[in-house]
């Protein structure tokens, strides 16, 4: 369980920081 939310986190962050990148902020 641990492993799984550690990857939903990392992938959370990495779409985050897409999207800052873009400009976007939610």
């Amino acid at each position: 369980l641990g492993r799984e939310v550690m990857g939903i986190v990392q992938s959370g962050s990495v779409s985050w920081q897409l999207g800052r990148q873009r400009g976007i902020s939610l």
